[in-house]
C-alpha cells in the first residue's frame, strides 16, 4: 500500500524530528515513518511518526473504507459526532502490557528512544502521540487526554497542561486537597485512541466509550496497580503513577505539532514516585511521535465544525467569517459620527479601536511622532 516507510540508523538526537518535518511538509498523503536501529539502541527500539498523514491511514484508524473521499470522511465523521454512540471499556485481568513489570529502583526511561525532537527544546520528549490518563475524584469519570511529556531523568516526567483541559482541572482537584494526582502516561497506544484524546470530548465524558463506539467493541483495559485508573491493555508503553503537588520543575520548550514554540519554559508539578512502568516484549518496542501536520485531526475538526450549521447547511464559521468582513465598515460608520481630535490620522489606532470605545489619551503615532489624542 505504500503507507510505510522504514528508517533505519537515525540519530535519536535531532536528526529524527528533522526527518519528520522534512518527510511531509507540505506535501499530501505521505508514509509513515518507522525508525528502527536507532543510535545508542537496539534493534526493535522504534518510532513510529506521522500515523495520520493520509487519507487511507485516517480512514483506516477510524474504522471506515480505504478508499473513502476526503468528503465522504467528513461527512461520515459528521454523523459519528452528531449520533455520539460509544460503548464502554472492558475490565481484563491480563495483557500484554504487563509482559514487564518495572518498579522503583529498576526504572529507566532512557532505556527507550525518546528524541530530542528539535534543537531549541528544553530537553527529550517522550510523549507527543500518547495518551495521558486521569479521573476526576469527586464524579470518578476517566479523561483521556493529550498533554506533552518530557523526560528529566531516569524516573522523573513533566508534564504541560494546557488551562482549561480536563487533565489540568482533575490536577487541580486534587491539589486543592493536598493531594498527588493519580495518571497513567501511554506511550506507543491504538492510533485511534490518540486521536479521539487529541479531540474535545463533553466535559465528563469518557473518550474510551467514544473509542468503543467507533469500533463497534470494547476497548480492553487494565486496572493499574498504583493508581486504579484504566489503561489500554495493548498499549505498548505505561507509567503508572502520581503527579507531585509539591514538587516542580522547568519544563519546555516545546516545538509543537503547528510548527512553532507555542511557550516557554514553565515550572509544572513532577511525576515521580510511587512509579510502575510497564511494556510489552522486552526487545520489541514502539514509541510514537507526531509530525508538524496531522491531516486526520485537521478532518476531524472541519466535521465537528459542520455539526453546528444552520439554516442552507451554513455553519457558525461560515457566519464568523461574515460578522469578521462586515465589522470595518460598522466601525467607519461609527467613527465617522465620532468626534475624532483634529490630530488624529485616519489610519492611527484611535480608529482601530473597538466600536470607537472611548480611551483615556491613548498614546499612538502620526508621521513618525509620538502624540496623545484627548
Amino acid at each position: 500500500m505504500g503507507e510505510l516507510k522504514i528508517v533505519e540508523n537515525a540519530d535519536w538526537n535531532i536528526e529524527i524530528g528533522a526527518l519528520s518535518v522534512l518527510s511531509s511538509k507540505h506535501i499530501e498523503n505521505t508514509p509513515a515513518l518507522l525508525f528502527d536501529r536507532i543510535k545508542d539502541y537496539p534493534a526493535g527500539y522504534r518510532i513510529l511518526v506521522g500515523f495520520f498523514e493520509s487519507l487511507r491511514r485516517s480512514a483506516l484508524t477510524t474504522n471506515l473504507p480505504v478508499d473513502i473521499t476526503r468528503e465522504g470522511f467528513i461527512e461520515a465523521c459528521r454523523r459519528r459526532l452528531a449520533t455520539n454512540f460509544s460503548i464502554p471499556p472492558v475490565t481484563v485481568s491480563r495483557g500484554p502490557i504487563l509482559e514487564n513489570v518495572y518498579q522503583g529502583d529498576d526504572i529507566d526511561l532512557f532505556k527507550f528512544p525518546v528524541p530530542f525532537w528539535h534543537k531549541r527544546d528544553g530537553g527529550r520528549y517522550i510523549g507527543t502521540g500518547h495518551v495521558i490518563i486521569t479521573r476526576d475524584p469527586d464524579d470518578g469519570w476517566v479523561n483521556v487526554g493529550c498533554y506533552r511529556v518530557m523526560v528529566y531523568d531516569c524516573n522523573t516526567l513533566g508534564m504541560n497542561i494546557s488551562p482549561g483541559k480536563h487533565g489540568r482541572m482533575h490536577r487541580a482537584k486534587y491539589f486543592e486537597k493536598g493531594k498527588p494526582c493519580p495518571v497513567v502516561a501511554c506511550f506507543g497506544v491504538d492510533p485511534l485512541l490518540h486521536m479521539i484524546a487529541t479531540r474535545p470530548e463533553p466535559y465528563g465524558k469518557c473518550e474510551f466509550d467514544a473509542v468503543g463506539g467507533i469500533k463497534g467493541e470494547p476497548v480492553e483495559v487494565i486496572e493499574g496497580e498504583i493508581t486504579g485508573l484504566p489503561i489500554p491493555a495493548y498499549a505498548e508503553i505505561a507509567v503508572d503513577a502520581e503527579i507531585l503537588p509539591d514538587q516542580g520543575k522547568e519544563e519546555g520548550p516545546f516545538s509543537e505539532w503547528t510548527g512553532y514554540y507555542a511557550s516557554g519554559e514553565k515550572t509544572e508539578p513532577v511525576i515521580k514516585s510511587p512509579p510502575s512502568l510497564s511494556s510489552q516484549r522486552s526487545n520489541h518496542h514502539r514509541l510514537a511521535g507526531v509530525s508538524p501536520h496531522r491531516a486526520g485531526r485537521a478532518l476531524l475538526r472541519i466535521a465537528a465544525r459542520r455539526i453546528h450549521s444552520g439554516p442552507g447547511g451554513k455553519s457558525r464559521r461560515a457566519g464568523r467569517e461574515r460578522r469578521r468582513k462586515l465589522l470595518p465598515s460598522l466601525l467607519n460608520r461609527h467613527l465617522d459620527q465620532a468626534a475624532l481630535p483634529r490630530s488624529c490620522a485616519p489610519g492611527c489606532i484611535c480608529r482601530q479601536s473597538m466600536l470607537g470605545r472611548r480611551l483615556s489619551r491613548p498614546l499612538h503615532r502620526r508621521r513618525g511622532r509620538r502624540h496623545r489624542c484627548l
